[in-house]
């Protein structure tokens, strides 16, 4: 997800230094459904199978659905109870989710007088016997009893190491107006997060777990979602005139019957299913052989205000794409979905899926490159929330962190004043990187968790180099796609790539809230004897530097600069050099550390004889 914390910086500094040019759009209003293959081998251990029927009531706002879920038992101990996620819960009075938000996320506030829910109507086994009377809602993070965005199911008997376990559920859902992900505006409908979901069931040892079970959380306002994977078949009934946008392939569209269609989608060795729907999209496609596994078919769902755009968003896509395929190896699913929200629906906007993004709502301007900065991240996603699937619950700066570094680097190669501001960002209240979601507040989830992460990414990098960075996330990337990693095995990753120990650095900079800072105190300054000419004491110093040598510029009275080298560990001594008057003197002054957070304390200006004689007889003025 891309937060709202960087287009108020950015926009108005770079929105005119890339500016594709714009072409016309050619609306098109039919999507050719996509036949599956034969079974393909499996990329992911597909615990959880979902078969889902939703129809969407476009005067009521709700989904009506039912679905068929087929569970695998992957520990070694039987299973007693189930957890599902009621996400569309998170938008009703009382939840965690509002609470904690104020109803406000991303700069855009909910409408209290359009509120979501979800209710499971049935539920029962093959047999028939009726599970609903054991449903109880849980709140194993705060204790909110009004919160029902996770419920506990007791089982009749348990589920065995190995065994499947089956179940029949329906479900109503009223969609709020648009926010946070999900809902309706006008006659769009965005459903992220609308269907009960499984929780992720953890083995012993995986993610450093001692012993297997549940991972189960409420819905915070700042925790995104974790699952296992699995595959679906999704069949969604709409309004004849409407759209569809979902994740995986296309496999089947209904002709007309009284006024409705079925639009039915497939996917494998993903964790979550997403879909949008509108009357107004403009769909396009384009195939690119070159790209993914074995070619890779990109659909865009555009809102006609950006119609002028097209070209641009599917230039960006493959052109990340290739890049990512590059750095990091091939895009394994052969579809890509690109949503445009309506303007005014900014809550939709900004999200990954599993094959399905959305891009920044359409009342940005087309020609913004904003359009690009948020598409980039978004796939970046793709990979390290689609495919690596870390814990967003509980380890979100493995997913936005790397994406947002990701994003970075792939913006820099097509903006150069890009790297530069990322590192000028502001972090006020750095925090502990290993943080679960909700222990972050509304000042310090997205500069920390994006933004500080990002950066303590780059300080890496800044130590091994691009090529053995780029090194470590490829391998990262190949071993642990499908494989939910954690924290603990990045960090054995970077050792092991860099050929270093990075473990006091996680210590310093992921496990604490520390940050770099370079300080110039003062400049101490005696006549040589030479005319004009001083010796100069810089006094430096700086906190958690990593053995570095930075830049100082000095710039002297008579105009000259000159550039001197700091070795980091010799804080203890000032830094001697020789020349005219100094000026001023700046520490980095190319923001050259990623790592540093205080930029104000690097430059120091000397008070000159000249200048005390001037403010003293201005003094002796005022005071006479």
């Amino acid at each position: 997800m891309r937060p709202a914390i960087w287009y108020g910086i950015g926009l108005l500094l770079l929105c005119s230094l890339w500016m594709p040019a714009k072409t016309p759009l050619t609306p098109v209003h039919v999507v050719q459904a996509m036949m599956l293959e034969e079974e393909e081998p499996a990329l992911s251990q597909r615990r959880v199978a979902y078969r889902i029927d939703v129809k969407l009531d476009p005067d009521t706002k709700q989904l009506i659905g039912s679905e068929q879920i087929v569970w695998q038992h992957p520990g070694r101990k039987p299973v007693h109870e189930l957890y599902f996620h009621l996400y569309p819960n998170a938008f009703a009075e009382g939840s965690t989710f509002l609470k904690e938000s104020g109803g406000t996320l991303r700069q855009d506030r909910m409408d209290p007088r359009y509120p979501g829910a979800m209710e499971i109507t049935a539920l029962r086994l093959p047999d028939g016997t009726n599970l609903l009377p054991s449903v109880e809602y849980v709140q194993p993070d705060d204790g909110n009893t009004d919160d029902r965005t996770l419920a506990r199911v007791v089982l009749p008997t348990p589920v065995y190491p190995g065994e499947k376990l089956e179940l029949d559920v329906k479900f109503h859902v009223q969609l709020p107006k648009v926010f946070a992900r999900m809902g309706f505006y006008g006659d769009f409908v965005m459903a992220g997060q609308w269907f009960p979901k499984l929780a992720a069931y953890e083995i012993a040892g995986q993610r450093q777990r001692r012993e297997e079970g549940w991972n189960a959380h409420q819905y915070h306002a700042h925790s995104e979602f974790y699952a296992d994977f699995g595959t679906y078949e999704v069949t969604i009934t709409v309004p004849e005139p409407y759209q569809v946008a979902a994740t995986g392939r296309l496999s089947a569209v209904s002709e007309p019957r009284h006024g409705w269609r079925h639009w039915t989608f497939t996917a494998r060795d993903v964790h979550d299913f997403a879909w949008a729907a509108s009357p107004d999209f403009l769909v396009e496609q384009r195939h690119y052989p070159d790209l993914g596994t074995d070619g890779l078919t990109v659909f865009l769902y555009l809102d006609p205000a950006h119609q002028s755009a097209k070209e641009r968003y599917f230039r960006i896509t493959r052109q990340t794409m290739a890049q990512f395929g590059q750095w990091f190896g091939p895009y394994p699913y052969d579809t890509l979905r690109i949503v445009v929200p309506p303007p005014g629906a900014s809550g939709a906007g900004g999200m990954e899926y599993p094959t399905l993004i959305t891009a920044w709502d359409a009342s940005i301007p087309p020609s913004s490159w904003a359009v690009e900065q948020v598409v980039v991240h978004e796939l970046a996603h793709q990979y390290w929330y689609g495919m690596v699937a870390t814990n967003e619950f509980e380890e979100p700066w493995l997913d936005e962190g790397l994406a947002t570094f990701t994003e970075n680097k792939m913006m820099a190669s097509l903006v150069p004043e890009y790297g530069r501001l990322a590192t000028l960002s502001p972090i006020l209240e750095p925090k502990p990187l290993h943080l679960p979601a909700w222990e972050y507040g509304d000042d310090t989830y997205a500069s920390n968790v994006y933004l500080r992460a990002a950066r303590v990414l780059s300080g890496i990098e800044a130590v091994i180099g691009e090529e053995k960075m780029m090194d470590i996330l490829r391998t990262y990337f190949q071993r642990y796609q499908f494989a939910h990693p954690s924290t603990e095995d990045f960090l054995a990753v970077i050792n092991e790539v860099s050929g270093k120990n990075f473990n006091d650095f996680f210590q310093r900079f992921v496990f604490s809230e520390r940050m770099v800072n370079y300080r110039l105190n003062g400049i101490e300054s005696e006549a040589t004897g030479q005319p004009g000419q001083y010796r100069h004491r810089l006094h430096v110093s700086s906190e958690n530097a990593l053995p570095q040598t930075v830049p100082i510029l000095i710039r002297h009275v008579d105009g000259k600069t000159a550039t001197v080298m700091w070795n980091t560990q010799n804080s203890a001594e000032p830094l001697v050099v020789e020349g005219e008057a100094i000026a001023w003197a700046w520490i980095d002054p190319f923001f050259s550390n990623p790592m540093e957070i205080h930029h104000v304390d690097n430059v120091y200006r000397p008070v000159h004889e000249q200048t005390v004689a001037t403010w003293a007889a201005r003094l002796s003025y005022w005071l006479e």
